[in-house]
């Protein structure tokens, strides 16, 4: 029930590990050397960090308001006719999929500070004591049978992971001549699928940029990627229809992937029903696909609506940091971490679609190698995309990193974070961290197994 608290479990503490590892940490690089890039955001631009040795971090992004919420105007159903309804979401695709519990036997081992990057131990200890909310995927291309993985197949909630969907259905459409990356986007079109308040500024940095230009196709892809504008992916998914988005899931073969929504239908539906109807939409969820596209057109049409769900994200009235999380944990669009994974591994080998394709979908991935000239010294390219929604942390990543032959992926999922923890790694980034350490570190994949060997040794 929307309300209830989320239940974490605390495992005890393993003894010291055995000379093994002792005899790993001796081959391991120092820890400055663990941080390969700067950490980038969600929705910020880093900054360099103080220290002159260590990577650079992202600013701190304002938490999530979670002052008391004043009574959510709920939005009653008025006698407007909407004109050319959207489909549905969950035309062909899964609205909600049951979770996969897994019973692990396992304590936590202590961590030596030789083996793992101080700022990357947060997301390791928290591995251990919440296996059940943590998906891990590490390997390197064509070395997949010695990877690293842990829940892999296990649905995760993506938050803005899943924009990457969206941008492989546009670089498609645009492959098959439907759309060109020139063609112009007019400011009003765009910001028509903005709801002020709800994205901690991300699509308002993003126009930023781009102040004082024509806006293309190409740039309000770049907004989505590099900001992660949910306005953009909401522009997008009009453009090209529910349909065929929940049909590009299809075809990159993600299986357990639940079908992609729109970020203003579903953040209308948070903020504007009372809680005893969303726990009634729990056991209904082809009704919570009409209701997310019926608040989405009324908002779009309904000058009144549109007032009222202005309010009900309007600062002191945003929906609590709890019922956030718990409606992001039912009905977030989820994938695996598996699944993700291997997107990016076809990516870099220019192998989703065309290598034109491909190439577009790319150009919007790896601006980190772009913006910070310090990867260029250690990687041939990097590809990024993160996702931050109330409780839920996801990291995607491809990289050619100089020490390897071949490509190294990474995708760390994150779930039921309690709030602290939450706005911590908002400003700390140990997920980051640990993904960093794993792509610059030739020894990472190794270090993961020994850990995880020695934490279910008893």
């Amino acid at each position: 029930m929307f309300g209830k608290n989320v239940r974490f479990v605390f495992l005890p503490i393993l003894a010291v590990i055995g000379l093994c590892l002792i005899a790993v940490a001796c081959q391991l690089p120092a820890e400055n050397e663990s941080d390969p890039f700067p950490i980038p955001s969600d929705a910020a631009t880093p900054v360099t960090d103080s220290a002159p040795a260590e990577a650079t971090l992202p600013p701190t992004l304002p938490p999530p308001p979670t002052l008391a919420i004043s009574p959510t105007p709920t939005l009653s159903p008025t006698p407007f006719i909407i004109q050319n309804p959207s489909p549905a979401c969950g035309q062909s695709l899964p609205l909600v999929i049951p979770d996969v519990e897994t019973n692990y036997d396992w304590e936590l081992p202590p961590i030596a500070e030789e083996l793992v990057p101080e700022r990357a131990r947060p997301a390791i200890e928290y591995l251990y004591t919440n296996p059940n909310d943590v998906s891990v995927v590490v390997f390197q291309v064509d070395y997949e049978g010695i990877g690293y993985y842990h829940n892999a197949d296990s649905p995760m909630p993506l938050a803005s992971v899943n924009k990457i969907v969206t941008l492989v259905a546009w670089a498609k459409a645009v492959e098959a001549g439907e759309f060109d990356p020139n063609q112009i986007v007019s400011r009003e079109e765009l910001n028509r699928w903005y709801l002020p308040g709800s994205d901690l500024g991300a699509h308002r940095d993003a126009l930023e940029e781009f102040e004082g230009q024509e806006l293309t196709q190409d740039d309000v892809a770049w907004m989505m990627i590099r900001h992660s504008s949910n306005a953009a992916a909401d522009y997008f998914h009009d453009l090209l229809g529910q349909a065929r988005i929940e049909q590009t899931v299809q075809d990159l073969n993600l299986t357990s992937h639940t079908a992609p929504c729109t970020w203003m239908g579903k953040f209308l539906t948070l903020s504007t029903l009372p809680n005893a109807e969303l726990d009634q939409l729990k056991g209904d969820p082809a009704n919570y696909g009409l209701m997310i596209s019926d608040r989405q057109d009324r908002y779009l049409q309904d000058p009144n609506f549109k007032r009222q769900g202005d309010i009900s994200w309007s600062r002191g009235r945003q929906p609590s940091f709890r019922k956030e999380a718990e409606f992001t944990e039912l009905f977030d669009t989820k994938g695996t971490a598996l699944d993700y994974g291997r997107i990016m591994a076809q990516l870099i080998q220019d192998d989703i679609g065309s290598p034109a394709t491909s190439k577009l979908v790319r150009s919007h991935l790896e601006w980190p190698i772009v913006e910070f000239p310090i990867n260029q010294t250690r990687y041939n390219t990097v590809g990024y995309k993160n996702g931050t929604l109330p409780g839920v942390l996801t990291t995607l990543y491809y990289a050619e990193p100089f020490w390897a032959d071949r490509p190294i992926v990474v995708a760390l999922f994150y779930r039921n974070l309690p709030q602290s923890t939450y706005r911590r790694w908002r400003r700390e980034f140990p997920h980051d961290a640990l993904a960093h350490w794993l792509m610059s570190n030739p020894n990472g994949i190794h270090v993961m197994h020994v850990l995880r060997d020695s934490a279910e040794a008893k």
